[in-house]
């Protein structure tokens, strides 16, 4: 399986590796981040990846905007959460993006620069506005991106 050799944080796992949970850390505050995985209802071995910040209350803000100045070891340990759950769940595949545009542009610039490393080991396919899934593209526009191994 595909190791990641960036920057992550350590995090937890549930045992049925579909919550995890870390912390991001600065010199100014550690917040406390969770990534889940759930399966889209309706859909045959699809599941959802969302990730954001746990609030005092438990939940997870998926819009929080955390400016802890560590964006990519976040990215780096949720792409290694993602790498556990494909352990466990080889005929799973997994739907994304970002909660506003922007973030969904994040993503995408980031597969483009890693669309190789990627490769090696995943599949990715970007949907286009009108839904319609094609073979990831660098640089294309997309609204969402599935992802699973090949």
């Amino acid at each position: 399986m595909l190791n990641i050799e960036k920057p992550h944080y350590q995090f937890e796992s549930s045992p049925d590796a579909l919550v995890f949970e870390f912390e991001s850390i600065s010199d100014n505050k550690t917040i406390r981040k969770a990534v889940i995985y759930e399966e889209i209802k309706g859909y045959d071995n699809l599941f959802q990846l969302g990730f954001g910040d746990i609030t005092p209350d438990g939940k997870i803000d998926f819009i929080a905007v955390s400016k802890n100045k560590d964006r990519d070891k976040v990215l780096s340990t949720v792409a290694q959460t993602m790498l556990v759950f494909f352990d466990k769940y080889p005929d799973k595949m997994l739907y994304f993006r970002g909660s506003t545009n922007t973030r969904t542009r994040l993503y995408r610039s980031l597969i483009s620069k890693f669309i190789e490393i990627i490769e090696l080991n995943f599949k990715v396919v970007g949907l286009k506005s009108d839904g319609s899934p094609e073979e990831f593209i660098k640089n294309q526009d997309y609204t969402a991106f599935i992802i699973y191994p090949s």
